[in-house]
């Protein structure tokens, strides 16, 4: 079985920070070794969701409880996002 891990990335040339996604098996850390991601979830301008997925050597199989997990987290992230982007707004 596998699992996703999520990691939050802040990058000069973006707007928002956005999320990497990565597939561990159960019994990995993302200390363990060294991953690369599957896929990218980031906000632009306009304030929607992207997901933009990478080739891989290996092919990525998800589970429908893998993309639902994605696109709750991803929802999540958009709604911290743009709560934070109003906060610093209304300064």
């Amino acid at each position: 079985m596998y699992k996703l891990e999520f990691k939050q990335v802040e990058h000069a040339n973006s707007v928002y920070p956005y999320l990497l996604v990565y597939l561990l098996e159960e019994n990995q850390s993302m200390e363990d070794i060294e991953l690369f991601p599957f896929l990218r979830i980031f906000v632009e301008a306009d304030n929607k969701l992207y997901f933009e997925i990478y080739p891989a050597t290996q092919p990525v199989y998800l589970t429908e409880a893998h993309w639902e997990g994605i696109l709750l987290k991803a929802r999540e992230f958009l709604k911290a996002l743009l709560a934070n982007d109003n906060r610093n707004h209304n300064r």
